[in-house]
């Protein structure tokens, strides 16, 4: 019987370093999912947090702020939702007519009661839900990067988004 040649021995050397690595990555795998997951948890659980606290100071400072000129959402908004707020406001400036929703939408309503509990927490779909004491629920969604949070869109207490609502009535 012929002694296996030098290539023979290499392939099965590096076969089996080959299998090696692979038991050595499913390992660590196994090892690090927990860690993986626990860490996209912690992240998610960071955001959710900042979330909240984003929404409950722009409440806060609403209710500070009750006959200020500029909405305080604007201050709160991304540029694409500030962008659908200011058309919002040149087509009113311009036919003295309200395109808009006609009441303040973070409160849902015309006459707003600022001193109205309210509960916050997020959803299933990660949107910010604010319960107010007058039975109505308005979501928010909001893009977070670098500890900061803005709302990209308002879920009115019809279901409708208030970016997509001012893109469509205010042109």
């Amino acid at each position: 019987m012929p002694y296996p040649t030098k290539q023979i021995i290499t392939e099965t050397v590096l076969a089996f370093i080959v299998l090696a690595v692979f038991v050595m990555i499913a390992i660590l795998s196994v090892r690090m999912a927990p860690a993986a997951a626990a860490n996209i948890e912690a992240n998610s659980s960071k955001w959710d947090s900042l979330k909240i606290t984003t929404i409950t100071e722009m409440y806060a400072k609403d209710a500070a702020n009750q006959y200020a000129q500029t909405p305080t959402l604007m201050s709160y908004a991304d540029q694409d939702l500030q962008q659908a707020m200011i058309l919002e406001q040149s087509y009113f400036d311009q036919h003295e007519m309200i395109c808009g929703t006609g009441h303040d939408v973070m409160w849902d309503s015309q006459d707003p009661d600022y001193g109205q509990d309210k509960q916050i927490s997020i959803n299933a779909e990660g949107l910010v839900q604010v319960h107010l004491a007058q039975g109505s629920d308005i979501y928010y969604k909001l893009t977070c990067a670098d500890d900061t949070c803005q709302v990209a869109d308002v879920i009115m207490s019809d279901n409708q988004s208030l970016k997509d609502f001012l893109n469509t009535n205010c042109l």
